[in-house]
């Protein structure tokens, strides 16, 4: 039985292209194996953000020759009178390669058959043929061109590898040529380095490229707990967010920064939204609802200066929050409720009147809800009018 190990290496993709792009070579290349008589026994895909490899074990080292019998049209059609094959006849010849044909008994009556006979390919060659239709058909939201190259892709190939049984293949697709190795991390090792298909996960970890999603995971969890746990408050995450940063990195490492003091102020929902949303850097919330002034940056490098990293993340968090504080500030200047006026110059729709109209609408209806089946005192009453009359004012 043969091995295969398939890596495609790339510029970085999005986040939100890794794992369906590493699912769907995976499952294509094993389906298209069984169709072709070539099941295998077990398939792993790892992917990053710079490649993808599909490791599959268990293979034929070819494929079995073929004959089936294949059956076609009623005799009535597929032979004419004069005793010869009519052109249905010699088309179903042909579509199935018969070498001779034959005539026997079915449900539909009367059909001709023969004996389809098909000589087994190599597995090398079959295997080259499924990649190049399974790069192909891969349904990338968005497509680039580069360079010469006619087809389309997510990103820049950087390198294509192929081995059966730990030896290269090799191959040219669009005039891409197949690697005779793999590479290290694109900065911290990126010279070629030789893999097989039994310590593809540790060579590579080697070369500081963590193959496995859920290891990279792990690390960034662990280094979240710590911080947490010596903050004193709780991570602000959710496994979203968690895995746009795991298909962020091939060599997670996270650094401790700091929100400057003079954002503090502001609402944590803000600063959430700039650094989790915006950034996808962990943050920290205390039981009080109140943020800790600590982030956690994930970085896909191990730089020479920590140091100098953590500041360049506080510098681009204090640029951030400085636009969101200036916005926030100037809304302060007006009174929300104002806006409820200014509806009155918004169209909601032709027959239904403007924006002022609706939130009247609106206000009419939760009053009488309230009414009927709530029993609010006068304080009750007139917030939920005020807030109905609100509601639409952003």
């Amino acid at each position: 039985m043969v091995k295969m190990l398939f890596e495609i290496g790339y510029e970085e993709f999005p986040p939100s292209f890794v794992e369906p792009t590493a699912d769907f070579l995976a499952n294509s290349i094993e389906k298209m194996l069984d169709e072709e008589r070539l099941a295998c026994h077990d398939v792993v895909a790892y992917s990053t953000s710079s490649r993808i490899a599909v490791l599959l074990d268990g293979l034929p080292d070819g494929q079995p020759d073929l004959k089936e019998k294949v059956t076609g049209a009623p005799k009535r059609i597929a032979l004419g009178e004069d005793g010869k094959l009519t052109k249905a006849g010699e088309a179903f010849v042909r579509k199935n390669g018969l070498s001779d044909y034959f005539f026997e008994d079915s449900k539909k009556g009367e059909v001709i058959a023969g004996w389809k006979e098909e000589e087994g390919g190599t597995l090398e060659e079959i295997l080259t043929e499924i990649i190049d239709t399974v790069l192909l058909k891969i349904p990338f939201k968005k497509s680039m061109r580069w360079g010469e190259n006619e087809f389309v892709f997510a990103r820049p190939i950087r390198w294509m590898l192929l081995m059966l049984d730990d030896k290269p293949v090799e191959h040219l697709f669009q005039n891409i040529p197949f690697s005779k190795t793999s590479f290290g991390h694109r900065f911290l090792s990126p010279e070629g380095v030789t893999v097989d298909f039994d310590t593809y996960k540790s060579v590579m970890e080697e070369k500081s490229v963590i193959v496995e999603r859920e290891r990279r995971a792990e690390i960034i969890k662990e280094s979240i707990i710590l911080t947490a746990e010596r903050v004193l408050a709780p991570p602000l995450y959710d496994e979203k967010m968690l895995n746009r940063v795991v298909n962020s990195t091939e060599f997670p490492v996270c650094v401790v920064g700091k929100i400057p003091q003079k954002f503090m102020h502001l609402p944590a929902e803000l600063i959430i939204k700039v650094l989790a949303s915006d950034q996808q850097y962990f943050t920290f919330r205390r039981a009080d609802g109140k943020l800790q002034s600590e982030f956690i940056a994930t970085l896909n490098n191990e730089p020479l200066d920590r140091d100098l990293v953590v500041r360049g993340c506080e510098k681009v968090v204090s640029s951030r929050l400085a636009d969101a504080a200036f916005y926030y500030d100037e809304d302060l200047k007006t009174p929300f409720d104002s806006y409820t006026a200014k509806l009155s110059e918004m169209l909601f729709h032709r027959n239904l009147g403007s924006y002022l109209d609706r939130a009247n609408r609106v206000k009419d209806i939760a009053l009488f809800i309230a009414e009927q089946w709530f029993e609010l005192s006068e304080t009750g009453v007139i917030s939920l009018e005020k807030a109905a009359l609100m509601a639409k004012n952003d």
